[in-house]
């Protein structure tokens, strides 16, 4: 199991962190000089970059995850701020995995959005871009969580505003603190 994650691994182009704490955390248990920013898929961070590049370069996008209808409903928010962009294809991430890799290979993507929580969207992310050489992004809950606003945006603005978002997760969502503690925690102590 572990090994063939390390394999996977070789084909990844790029890792950004989603998460202040990662961000942190990282430089100081390597013992690294460098500092990494923190970069997540949604509209706090590259979405907007994102969505605004395939639609001004008619790139078509995909969009995978959230429970059925959700992903649908995603896209009618990103179609309200991106009014041009491209959709090739969209599905919910109740499909198997390899079912969601022959859906965006299908459809001619140029652009992914996998938010089909981790590790499983991460290992998914891996077999679409071997088999696409798409450019495919991660955003964990993004598309459940965009749908559930009235305007998309799912942190409050003084959440945003002050780096809360992991905390505010907690509270809205416990189960994200089991998630937390029985899989990050552990991962981080490795």
């Amino acid at each position: 199991h572990h090994s063939r994650h390390q394999s996977d691994l070789s084909s990844v182009t790029a890792v950004c962190f989603d998460g202040f704490l990662l961000a942190w955390l990282v430089p100081l248990l390597t013992r690294g000089d460098r500092t990494i920013g923190r970069q997540s898929f949604d509209f706090t961070s590259i979405a907007n970059d994102v969505f605004a590049h395939c639609e001004r370069h008619a790139l078509p996008l995909f969009v995978a995850g959230g429970a059925p209808s959700e992903a649908e409903q995603f896209v009618s928010v990103v179609r309200r701020r991106f009014p041009a962009i491209v959709v090739a294809g969209i599905c919910h991430g109740y499909l198997n995995d390899q079912e969601v890799v022959a859906r965006v290979a299908d459809s001619g993507a140029r652009y992914v959005v996998l938010g089909l929580g981790s590790v499983r969207q991460d290992l998914v992310a891996v077999d679409v871009f071997r088999r696409t050489r798409s450019t495919v992004l991660t955003c964990g809950a993004f598309i459940s969580q965009t749908v559930r606003t009235t305007d998309g945006d799912f942190y409050p603005y003084l959440v945003r505003r002050f780096g809360g978002r992991w905390l505010y997760r907690v509270i809205v969502e416990p189960r994200v603190l089991k998630r937390l503690m029985l899989g990050y925690v552990p991962g981080v102590l490795r």
